[in-house]
């Protein structure tokens, strides 16, 4: 019984989650704006007026592919972030489920480990895309 209150509040949690990383943030231009605090794939090469700059203007044609695979990578790391957390959710539900199933606990450990080991991964490279980034703005 009271394992079922443990699944129950695990759900509750990711439910709760959710709808926070779901909630708006302010932003300071229409151009900047996010979605699940992923960046357009146009972020830093706006003007004032949200208008896209010429590639002239952002340093030649080769800075101005760079930011936006830069984006793109900082998109696609960012994605793989909320993936790893759903897993981590996901093995945690497994683990609080397994009813005391040694086969099932090791198989729910090793699901939060690798996920967790993902997570890192996709942390640091999204930190090093955003680092990058700074340097050619």
């Amino acid at each position: 019984m009271i394992r079922k209150y443990c699944a129950l509040l695990v759900a509750s949690f990711a439910m709760i989650a959710g709808l926070v990383v779901m909630t708006p943030a302010t932003t300071h231009a229409a151009c900047n704006t996010r979605f699940l605090t992923f960046p357009t794939w146009y972020n830093g090469l706006t003007d004032g007026n949200c208008q896209i700059n010429s590639p002239e203007k952002e340093g030649g044609i080769q800075k101005f592919i760079l930011k936006i695979a830069l984006n793109f990578l900082d998109i696609m790391f960012q994605a793989v972030a909320y993936i790893t957390v759903g897993y981590i959710l996901w093995g945690g539900f497994k683990y609080v489920t397994s009813f005391g199933e040694s086969s099932d606990i090791v198989l729910a450990r090793q699901r939060i480990l690798n996920a967790i080991i993902g997570l890192v991964i996709a942390m640091v490279a999204a930190g090093i895309v955003n680092y990058v980034g700074s340097i050619l703005k």
